[in-house]
């Protein structure tokens, strides 16, 4: 089975031609970040590199003293090096799980141990343990820094595997019962994930600092009703607040919310991000001061 690391690889995979595609997307967000932060002489971090077709790491670099990319998929940060052509002085490179799962045997055999259980309190007792793993789990960074930027990562931490893993289950005709039971318990162990995750930005910041946080809150086809109405970005933060109002927050709200009440609002703005042929993420930056 997959590791979160094999997981990612998969979706760093460029079938797109994504520089291309998402640069004035790349050229926009990169542009948002650099008026808003001055101070040349700190270091930066930023999580959820990948091969950085959505940040121009050019730019970032020359913001900061010293950058440090990361992502859980190491050679998805050796592209990103090599694209940007970057100084090894000033900018380093950390490859590392954002969620303490990765090297966790129970989620990386996620299928072949649901296979075993034929009872709700097996499973209950199996995402018991996985919940304790992600709970108890630090960042292993032992600097700390004055800005960092999360890439557009919190619907990403697991859920995308984890539904993944359940279609695999789904296909081997497991129990459907069960299957609805895996979904609940999913989608309960998100702000687990999210919380924990946030957690640690925490401990990993400098005070006075600054913490930039992308995340994906609408998905649309592009050629969708809801496209039309959304694109433009005019109706945008209505469209937003009149959709918690009627079916409540998503992953990336949560993520956002959860960080909110932690660190103060600084600014926030929208963008539309071409993800590919088909469809468009609709993305919040909110830049936080702690």
């Amino acid at each position: 089975m997959n590791s979160i690391k094999q997981f990612n690889q998969l979706l760093n995979s460029d079938k797109f031609d994504r520089f291309k595609q998402w640069k004035t997307y790349r050229n926009q967000l990169t542009n948002f970040i650099v008026d808003n932060y001055e101070n040349f002489h700190d270091e930066a971090l930023i999580l959820g590199t990948g091969n950085s077709d959505d940040l121009d790491l050019n730019s970032l670099s020359k913001l900061v003293s010293i950058l440090t990319i990361s992502d859980i998929d190491k050679e998805s940060l050796e592209k990103a090096f090599i694209k940007y052509d970057l100084n090894e002085k000033y900018v380093l490179k950390k490859a590392f799980d954002y969620t303490g799962l990765d090297s966790n045997i129970d989620w990386n055999n996620f299928v072949e141990n649901i296979l075993k259980f034929q009872e709700e309190s097996a499973i209950d007792y199996y995402f018991n343990k996985l919940n304790k793993a992600i709970s108890t789990y630090q960042f292993p960074l032992r600097r700390k820094y004055d800005l960092i930027i999360i890439s557009s990562l919190y619907t990403q931490l697991i859920f995308q595997q984890g539904l993944s893993n359940i279609n695999i289950l789904h296909n081997l005709n497991y129990p459907k019962e069960l299957l609805k039971h895996i979904e609940v318990k999913l989608l309960e162990l998100i702000p687990i994930v999210l919380n924990k995750f946030n957690e640690n930005i925490l401990t990993t910041l400098k005070k006075p600092s600054t913490l930039i946080v992308l995340s994906d809150i609408f998905e649309a086809y592009n050629h969708s009703l809801f496209f039309k109405e959304t694109s433009g970005l005019e109706n945008i933060e209505k469209i937003y607040q009149e959709y918690q109002d009627k079916y409540g927050i998503g992953i990336g709200d949560y993520g956002l919310i959860n960080m909110s009440e932690k660190l103060k609002i600084h600014k926030s703005k929208w963008f539309e991000w071409p993800f590919n042929e088909d469809k468009t993420l609709f993305v919040k930056a909110i830049i936080f001061k702690n």
